[in-house]
């Protein structure tokens, strides 16, 4: 559901200087609900059939709070107990949806280019390994022909040598998943 005229013609109200002074935080909030909440689209059904980004349905919301008011880091178990074992539980429950087996590795990454980095490095070392290929001195960027920037800098932050990057066909079928000629940046 989409909003009315009427609530698009009100996000002008918004539009105004910074204020010389701070406001008060029950002040702001009003004035987001009354003005902002209006302006919404309905994204949490199964209706919704626009962009794919998702919704959020009630639980997913509570969560998502509780989970902002912990301000947690959970990269190591000793900087956050909860977080660590929530997202291997997570990680648990994608593999079984996914019908992956159960000793497949996964993470939750802070967004596109460490998505990137993570793949490359991970398919890298998968086709050096496929390979035989001596790991050490070696630089291998090979990605399909939707490569984008991101992962052009997750290439690089690897200190892979993707600035060299060319479009061709893989030959090599240790490399291409035993398909010849399918097209990746080598």
């Amino acid at each position: 559901m989409a909003p009315s005229p009427q609530a698009l013609e009100r996000l002008t109200e918004l539009e105004e200087p910074m204020p010389e002074l701070p406001m008060e935080a029950d002040r702001i909030l009003e004035t987001l609900d009354r003005i902002g909440s209006p302006a919404t689209m309905a994204m949490a059904g199964p209706r919704y059939f626009g962009f794919v980004i998702g919704g959020s349905l009630p639980a997913a919301l509570a969560a998502n709070w509780l989970a902002g008011a912990w301000d947690q880091c959970p990269g190591l178990f000793a900087a956050s107990p909860i977080g660590t074992v929530l997202e291997e539980v997570s990680l648990r429950w994608l593999l079984d949806v996914l019908k992956l087996p159960a000793d497949c590795g996964g993470a939750f990454v802070t967004g596109a280019t460490v998505a990137n980095f993570t793949t490359l490095a991970a398919a890298r070392h998968r086709v050096l390994a496929n390979a035989e290929w001596e790991r050490r001195g070696r630089r291998v960027v090979r990605c399909t022909a939707d490569y984008r920037s991101g992962g052009r800098r997750g290439a690089s932050v690897g200190n892979q040598s993707a600035r060299n990057a060319r479009l061709g066909a893989i030959q090599d079928k240790a490399c291409s998943g035993g398909r010849s000629g399918s097209y990746a940046r080598q």
